[in-house]
């Protein structure tokens, strides 16, 4: 997925470069547009959902920093893709410790804070 997200990048910074920004503020919000519903069915395909405010900002912002010429240059899509899929990690991970098991690890953290290892739980 960033590979793809630094070749629409890259193909926009390039336009940009040989044009001058004449050519790219024509042709880029295209690219901008197309690259937006690649990575929204990409992540649906893989079940992801854009439904979460964090989630829907980092995509949506990205899109609308791509639109402004010359922005466009910046690597805003690989940016969001990275987000995106660091959130996607996150909420994999902390939904891998059950609320039981979080608990324990407070309460046995909370115990070794006060110096007392012989009880963890």
């Amino acid at each position: 997925m960033v590979l793809v997200a630094l070749l629409y990048d890259g193909v926009q910074a390039l336009i940009d470069l040989i044009s001058a920004g004449t050519i790219g503020w024509l042709t880029n919000p295209f690219i901008s547009f197309w690259s937006f519903l690649t990575f929204f069915f990409w992540f649906k395909l893989k079940g992801l959902s854009f439904m979460r405010p964090n989630k829907a900002l980092t995509m949506g912002g990205s899109y609308f920093l791509e639109v402004v010429p010359l922005l466009n240059s910046l690597p805003t899509i690989t940016l969001s893709v990275v987000i995106m899929l660091g959130i996607t990690y996150a909420e994999d991970v902390a939904g891998i410790i059950s609320p039981e098991a979080a608990k324990a690890l407070g309460v046995a953290l909370g115990n070794f804070k006060k110096g007392d290892l012989t009880n963890p739980l």
